[in-house]
């Protein structure tokens, strides 16, 4: 699905070079749960090129963060969140959601073993 959603956001909006792409997950994850895919945009983009592509703009907030830069494919992303849940367990840092992954490698041109992921977990400061 997630795959499915980038997919659909990519061929919504011309784009040059790589794709700047964030991916919004919760911090629970049940059986079923609602992910969110971005592509970075300028928001003063005179050319607005997201206006009727069925997509929305949204600005994601700042904030303090806990983060680790992940290297490998996308499906073992989720060794790398464990291991800062984790860390930021240990310390006692309280956490907001959601999840972002930034996605800094194009994976049409990148073999999976070298793909670059970098999380970011909010922290309720």
């Amino acid at each position: 699905a997630t795959s499915a959603s980038i997919a659909r956001l990519l061929r919504a909006l011309p784009r040059t070079g790589p794709p700047r792409l964030v991916g919004l997950f919760p911090l629970e994850l049940d059986d079923a749960f609602e992910v969110r895919a971005g592509l970075v945009v300028d928001r003063d983009d005179p050319a607005r090129p997201w206006e009727g592509a069925g997509v929305g703009l949204e600005a994601l907030p700042g904030g303090t963060f806990a983060c680790a830069t992940h290297v490998g494919p996308y499906d073992q992303i989720m060794l790398t969140t464990h291991a800062v849940l984790a860390w930021c367990a240990e310390r006692g840092h309280p956490l907001r959601g959601p999840v972002r992954e930034v996605y800094v490698s194009d994976p049409a041109t990148t073999e999976p073993d070298r793909l670059v992921t970098h999380l970011m977990l909010p922290l309720d400061t």
